[in-house]
């Protein structure tokens, strides 16, 4: 995949992300700037959401269970280390830290 495929696919996933989260609860604080998706927990927890040009990946930060890289797979962005995918992965964890269904699609 081209650097600017890349880079279109991936901001166009942070972007939906950023929409969907800023309507899933109002007690989330989300912030897309520069390409850089922060959502920030009621006690404080930061989830940190990035390109990550080199390895192509999006890379995500969670004070639950550490760092997570992502690669295009198909239509999803799939964990590296582990079956999960981007959505259903920050679902999970922003479900059980806030104790309410979290949908992202």
């Amino acid at each position: 995949m081209s650097d600017p495929a890349f880079d279109t696919k991936a901001e166009a996933e942070l972007n939906d992300l950023a929409e969907r989260l800023e309507t899933a609860s109002d007690r989330l604080e989300v912030d897309f700037d520069a390409g850089n998706l922060t959502v920030e927990l009621p006690d404080g927890g930061q989830y940190l959401l990035n390109k990550h040009y080199i390895h192509r990946q999006i890379w995500l930060s969670s004070p639950r269970s550490g760092a997570h890289h992502f690669e295009l797979d198909g239509a999803l962005w799939r964990s590296t280390r582990g079956p999960h995918t981007l959505r259903t992965l920050l679902a999970a964890e922003l479900s059980a830290a806030l104790g309410e269904t979290i949908d992202l699609g």
